[in-house]
């Protein structure tokens, strides 16, 4: 298969929609919105970050200074590579930024992806991003951190959902991702949760919004 051309000289992210992703427009504006209802100081936890689209989202959104910790064990999208490079560039071929960190992935691996486009905003420099490369099920056998904020993205099963949701009950923002009929495994495991937890607020995007995002609060 051949690469979509790039320029010699690499383009600069400017927006989250210059680093690839999954999630849509409306799924990155509630992210952000529920992003700024977290304190300055606080401390974020990101569960699942492909590429680093809703990272970008993250840090263009949290108050400063934060403590962001990014969790991915970086290697789920290597088994299907091509067909991620065509699924993307097919919606997105004209956004050369896009093109750009896809080439990254497809030569050098994921992380070496999300390393390309993140390091080019501006607040890896200003606030403290801690990045753990491992599985979610791993990371929470000893995370004892009092998270501000937890977002949910990484394994869409019906298990790892209900034992994230589980693990961080006493995080105030609980959000994530594919709260939507097709995913029947995360609409299972949030009701679960909520049912558990009726004093909590809840809110989700519509199903026509192709979203998938989700908000739980305290």
């Amino acid at each position: 298969m051949q690469l979509l051309e790039v320029p010699t000289i690499p383009p600069i992210p400017k927006h989250y929609m210059d680093v690839p992703g999954f999630n849509n427009e409306a799924h990155n504006e509630s992210l952000q919105e529920t992003a700024r209802l977290v304190q300055p100081g606080s401390k974020v936890l990101e569960v699942g970050t492909a590429w680093g689209r809703s990272t970008w989202s993250l840090l263009d959104s949290l108050p400063s200074p934060i403590e962001l910790h990014v969790l991915d064990s970086f290697i789920h999208l290597e088994g299907g590579k091509i067909r991620h490079y065509e699924g993307c560039m097919k919606k997105h071929a004209d956004i050369v930024c896009q093109r750009y960190a896809l080439k990254v992935f497809m030569e050098e691996g994921q992380r070496a992806c999300w390393d390309w486009s993140l390091k080019q905003h501006p607040r890896m420099n200003t606030d403290k991003i801690v990045v753990h490369q491992m599985l979610s099920e791993k990371f929470r056998e000893t995370d004892d951190i009092k998270w501000d904020l937890v977002y949910l993205d990484a394994c869409h099963s019906y298990q790892s959902v209900s034992g994230e949701l589980n693990k961080w009950t006493d995080c105030p923002i609980l959000c994530g991702d594919d709260y939507h009929p097709v995913h029947k495994g995360v609409v299972k495991a949030v009701d679960e949760f909520l049912a558990k937890h009726p004093e909590r607020q809840f809110w989700h995007d519509t199903p026509e919004s192709r979203s998938g995002f989700f908000r739980i609060l305290a």
